[in-house]
């Protein structure tokens, strides 16, 4: 048998077996680039998912600041510990969605924006609502833990939520290592965000209401890859049934810290900005890959 005839075997085998290694690759980093984007995903929801709930709250119980409807479902209970701003300490209350169950076919009450929470929220005032310098926290124990989901698929979450009123419609968000367990695994994020009400219905409460999200942050996904993020196009986000699994319109950049280029999120990938649950991710490589929002 001829030199050549056995070598050119071996050396396409050699090639093929080049091409399958670096494709593999390419599959590895793309799964790897693509959970750091879909944990961000997650992220960003649940603390606007959290912030609409307190900000609902904060704003329509007229001992912090306006009477009106809630997001609040029935059989959810608000409880004030400290409803008077006149000792000098603020006012604390406790909202509570119910226990959550692993087992139920459908768990926690569905609110008006269309969550499903479940658990315990401890949120706290420094003074009226609607005073510029108003410290809201909200805390997420790990007593009866807040979940909040589609009713099937339910995010726990744990840590605080700092929320400083900046102005008559304008509030400083700041979340430091808020941690968010899912099924898929857990995720660490923190924050600092700048949230404007450009869209309100009065005295209302939230519910219908549209707010801009400006900010950055960083995480750490659930496979333990510290990731950085930054809104590079304005998040939009409208409290209503339909509307609130994700924002309607933005864009955000997501960069594992290992890596050298960054990723887009884009909420509004049909330039419509439809309640959907529609989301696209750009890779560095130009790859896009469509999310479905739980």
């Amino acid at each position: 048998m001829h030199l050549s005839s056995i070598i050119r075997p071996i050396r396409l085998l050699f090639i093929a077996s080049l091409l399958f290694i670096s494709c593999e690759k390419v599959i590895d980093d793309i799964a790897e680039t693509s959970v750091s984007a879909e944990d961000a995903v997650v992220a960003e929801t649940a603390i606007a998912s959290a912030f609409d709930i307190m900000d609902d709250i904060a704003s329509t119980d007229g001992r912090v600041q306006k009477t009106g409807t809630t997001l609040l479902p029935i059989g959810a209970e608000l409880v004030f510990t400290d409803s008077l701003f006149t000792d000098g300490n603020g006012v604390a209350f406790y909202v509570n969605f119910g226990p959550y169950n692993a087992n139920a076919p459908v768990n926690g009450l569905k609110c008006a924006d269309g969550k499903f929470r479940s658990g315990r929220i401890d949120i706290s005032v420094s003074k009226p609502y609607t005073e510029v310098g108003c410290v809201v926290n909200a805390e997420f124990p790990s007593a009866n833990s807040y979940y909040v989901g589609n009713g099937t698929f339910m995010s726990q979450l744990l840590g605080s939520l700092l929320a400083t009123r900046s102005g008559s419609e304008t509030i400083n968000v700041e979340i430091q290592g808020l941690q968010i367990i899912t099924r898929e695994g857990n995720i660490s994020f923190s924050s600092k965000q700048d949230i404007k009400r450009t869209i309100g219905t009065g005295n209302v409460g939230t519910l219908g209401d549209e707010f801009e999200v400006t900010g950055s942050g960083n995480g750490i996904n659930r496979r333990g890859e510290p990731f950085d993020v930054s809104i590079t196009k304005t998040l939009v986000k409208r409290v209503q049934d339909g509307c609130s699994n994700t924002f309607i319109i933005g864009e955000v950049e997501v960069k594992n810290q290992s890596a050298t280029n960054a990723m887009v999120i884009d909420f509004d990938p049909d330039d419509d900005g439809a309640c959907d649950r529609k989301v696209l991710v750009t890779l560095p490589s130009g790859i896009k890959k469509e999310i479905i929002v739980d």
